[in-house]
């Protein structure tokens, strides 16, 4: 997922996502649901989209534009750090080794036991 969609959401700003049902839509859908998902291959849906964006702009504007606490809580640095970390030690640990292929993985291991 594009940075931009993710600067968008952390602002809380409705957006114009032209991507495929998945796992970005999804994203979009939970954390800025004023957003519009419209198919890849629709014009006529994106020009709706646009058209009803700019109806809804003075009701945007009353709204006080702040990010969204759970966005920033489940995107933040230290979330995403804490995700990657478990990733890698799923990877680098997830199977019992006999015996420790370098010197500098073994103190790891020991470290975090």
């Amino acid at each position: 997922m594009g940075t931009k969609i993710f600067d968008g959401l952390a602002l809380n700003v409705p957006l114009l996502a032209t991507i495929p049902e998945g796992e970005a839509s999804g994203i979009v859908s939970k954390y800025s649901p004023e957003s519009y998902l419209v198919g890849t291959q629709d014009p006529e849906k994106v020009a709706s989209a646009i058209l009803d964006a700019i109806d809804q702009r003075e009701h945007r504007k009353q709204k006080e534009a702040s990010p969204s606490p759970d966005f920033l809580n489940d995107f933040s640095r230290e979330a995403t750090t804490k995700q990657l970390m478990k990733i890698i030690d799923h990877h680098l640990y997830r199977s019992p080794q006999p015996q420790c292929a370098a010197k500098t993985a073994c103190s790891i291991k020991e470290r975090r036991s």
